[in-house]
């Protein structure tokens, strides 16, 4: 997003503004005088959450305060992802979808911020509205923090490379960018990782992996293998895998091995996408081509 800050945006910064300018005073104490303050009152936590050395204003305004700006942020932030729903299925990547569908888990359970506290405010103990507006914002974090987990392209990290290359398809020709020159260069830098390093062999080996090894950018080993080489990422390394694992199997040298040691040894997770990728290039299973190499050989 390039959009600039605006005089408006300047707006968000004057609760912090306030709270600093009224609490200078207690920002100025030296050490033993914080120490002092806080003895006084850290045995009553609805005491010390209440704010009582506020200049300008009456003892838990704060909370009221910090309470109607959650609710104003929150009904913003409702309003924008109901604006913006629409547009943002059909424009967004698969790691804005699911960025998109986190938020509105994260506003969900938002609503544990300030929700209790209008609830409970009036009508329970201080002591215990205390305590379960804390309990609540701690469902919060964690219940947050969890959901991060099914999420995994936002708790690791957003696939940049795929969206820098959706943006180059929407501005750019590909041609524009796969020059011959650039073409040639990219050619040379595969051929010697995957021809002479085989890092292809490493489960697990990801486009990150090919533009960490190549010095690539993965935008462009996508383009690359996309436009270039016609084919996809998962593929172009299957292909490479099976080249070798026929490499391995007509050398003769590993026919104490099964179909799953073999699939091991080619970088395959497991004995069914081995067989699948073999199929697919081979038109064959595995197990056949194993049979017809060992009757030429004489094996």
């Amino acid at each position: 997003m390039n959009r600039k800050i605006k005089a408006l945006d300047l707006l968000h910064g004057l609760p912090a503004l306030l709270f600093f300018i009224d609490f200078w005073p207690v920002f100025l104490l030296n050490p033993q005088e914080k120490l002092k303050l806080i003895e006084a009152e850290i045995s009553n936590p609805v005491l010390f959450a209440q704010y009582r050395q506020s200049r300008f204003f009456s003892f838990n305004f704060y909370n009221s305060f910090r309470t109607i700006l959650l609710i104003i942020y929150w009904i913003a932030s409702i309003s924008l992802v109901w604006k913006y729903q629409s547009i943002m299925k059909k424009t967004f990547t698969d790691f804005g979808k699911s960025w998109f569908i986190w938020v509105k888990i994260f506003l969900g359970f938002e609503l544990l911020l300030f929700l209790p506290y209008l609830i409970f405010f009036r009508t329970v103990e201080p002591l215990l509205a205390f305590e379960l507006l804390h309990g609540f914002t701690a469902v919060f974090v964690l219940g947050t923090g969890f959901s991060l987990l099914f999420f995994p392209t936002i708790l690791y990290g957003l696939n940049v490379d795929k969206h820098i290359e959706q943006k180059i398809k929407e501005k750019t020709n590909t041609k524009d960018i796969l020059t011959q020159q650039k073409i040639k260069e990219i050619e040379a830098k595969l051929k010697a990782v995957l021809d002479q390093e085989k890092n292809f062999l490493n489960r697990g080996y990801s486009i990150h992996n090919l533009s960490l090894d190549t010095g690539v950018p993965g935008y462009l080993l996508t383009l690359f293998i996309n436009h270039h080489l016609d084919c996809s990422f998962s593929d172009f390394i299957n292909q490479k895998r099976i080249d070798e694992a026929c490499l391995l199997i007509d050398s003769g040298n590993y026919n104490h091995l099964s179909i799953n040691g073999l699939a091991e040894l080619a970088g395959f997770n497991n004995r069914n996408s081995f067989t699948q990728a073999f199929q697919k290039f081979k038109n064959i299973p595995p197990s056949a081509y194993i049979k017809s190499s060992k009757e030429k050989t004489g094996q």
